[in-house]
């Protein structure tokens, strides 16, 4: 299980990462990926899946995904769903 503590990702009390604006970035300091809109997006702006309804759309094959699936192992408080697929896709489970 991943939590969101202030901005920090932190997975069995180990930070993993953190969340500044739209931008995800590893433990080593280095952007992994973003969001913009419904779009989840590596670090070079490559498009890698995105939301549409209750579903996340990988880009490369279009292979569809329920959503609340994907996130329930994420505890972010408020954050946007696109945000939580975002840390499952970029930081697993």
């Amino acid at each position: 299980m991943i939590q969101l503590h202030d901005h920090y990702l932190v997975r069995n009390g180990v930070k993993i990462g953190w969340i500044v604006g739209n931008k995800l970035y590893g433990h080593d300091g280095k952007e992994v990926g973003y969001v913009s809109g419904e779009t989840i997006y590596d670090r070079l702006g490559k498009k890698l899946a995105y939301l549409q309804g209750e579903y996340v759309y990988n880009h490369s094959d279009g292979e569809r995904m329920r959503c609340e699936d994907i996130i329930k192992d994420i505890e972010a408080g408020m954050l946007p769903d696109v945000m939580r697929v975002a840390i499952k896709f970029f930081f697993g489970d």
